[in-house]
């Protein structure tokens, strides 16, 4: 059975959908954490600029979330549209989900004068790394982060 793949940008009826998917991609996010991201973008105050789910058939398997970075590594002086999450319900991967969102966020960045799309993927998340390198995206380089707790 052929499903059809459609990758557009989220409704505001389906900030539900969105919710649950980011609660898999980062599950140490706590509810009140997700629910103000999701306010920020509904209000238009968050960085983040749109939203792309994909669909299989009716079904959502996947979302994008496209933001803009004013300092990308590697990307000049001007702002570089940037992935800030991207997720693909495990039971999709590999199927050609992922891509799809990605082409669609570079399509988008395009279409709104963005030289550069931008990601990042932690440094053990090897799978991550190589989808990403399988995309057309090229390593600029690696970090790591510190922090000091100030009271």
């Amino acid at each position: 059975m052929t499903v059809t793949l459609t990758v557009r940008a989220m409704a505001d009826a389906e900030y539900a959908i969105w919710g649950g998917m980011r609660t898999k991609l980062w599950p140490d996010c706590s509810e009140a954490e997700n629910q103000a991201d999701l306010a920020a973008f509904k209000s238009g105050q968050g960085a983040l600029k749109i939203v792309l789910l994909a669909l299989a058939g009716d079904e959502p398997v996947g979302f994008a979330e496209i933001g803009e970075r004013s300092v990308v590594d590697s990307c000049g002086n001007d702002p570089a549209a940037y992935i800030e999450g991207w997720y693909v319900e495990p039971e999709f991967r590999a199927r050609g989900v992922g891509g799809a969102l990605v082409a669609a966020a570079a399509d988008w960045a395009r279409a709104n004068g963005y030289s550069y799309l931008g990601s990042d993927v932690e440094v053990d998340n090897v799978v991550s790394q190589h989808a990403h390198k399988a995309l057309g995206f090229i390593e600029s380089g690696r970090v790591v982060n510190y922090r000091m707790r100030l009271k």
